[in-house]
C-alpha cells in the first residue's frame, strides 16, 4: 500500500516538472533502488535465519 503511494506520487511529480516519457523510467528507478537497498521490503524486517 505505502509501496504503490509512493510510485503514484513520484510518477506524478515526474509527469508534472519533467517529461511525461520519462514517467516509467522513474517508476523503474524507484522500484530497483528499493530492492537493492530494502530487499524486504519497505517496512520488513531484517530476519537472521540459521542453516
Amino acid at each position: 500500500m505505502l509501496g504503490g503511494l509512493i510510485l503514484g506520487v513520484v510518477e506524478a511529480m515526474v509527469s508534472g516538472f519533467f517529461s511525461s516519457t520519462l514517467r516509467d523510467a522513474a517508476a523503474f528507478g524507484i522500484l530497483i533502488l528499493i530492492l537493492l537497498y530494502k530487499p524486504a521490503g519497505l517496512l520488513g524486517k531484517n530476519v537472521c535465519e540459521k542453516v
